[in-house]
């Protein structure tokens, strides 16, 4: 969530835009709901301009995997074949080379490779 988010552009997660799954008889916490609220990513503002190293977003996303290396094996690989897919099965009306160059260079700033 936290690497789609930095990807993406969004900077509205907060404790009531994630939600928890619990078993129906114990009530015990099985997992992360499927995510959602995505309203503030991407295009939300405009055509945002080209992405920077030293966007907030992607900066903390770093910054954590600095101090969590092992988390880096579940970093996703992200290509443009993955964003066009992706484009195509939600269909939307948008400036579709935009959003794919607006992802893959915030990808491109995600320290996945580079983590000490």
């Amino acid at each position: 969530m936290i690497f789609l988010d930095a990807v993406i552009a969004n900077p509205d997660r907060h404790t009531n835009n994630f939600g928890l799954l619990r078993d129906i008889n114990t009530g015990t916490i099985i997992g992360l709901a499927p995510i959602f609220d995505h309203n503030m990513a991407v295009t939300a503002r405009g055509y945002p301009g080209n992405p920077k190293a030293t966007d907030l977003l992607i900066s903390l996303f770093n910054d954590l995997m600095k101090k969590y290396p092992e988390y880096t094996t579940h970093i996703p690989s992200v290509t443009e074949q993955t964003v066009i897919n992706i484009l195509d099965k939600i269909n939307m009306r948008v400036k579709r080379q935009v959003i794919i160059d607006l992802v893959m260079g915030r990808y491109g700033f995600i320290e996945q490779n580079n983590i000490d």
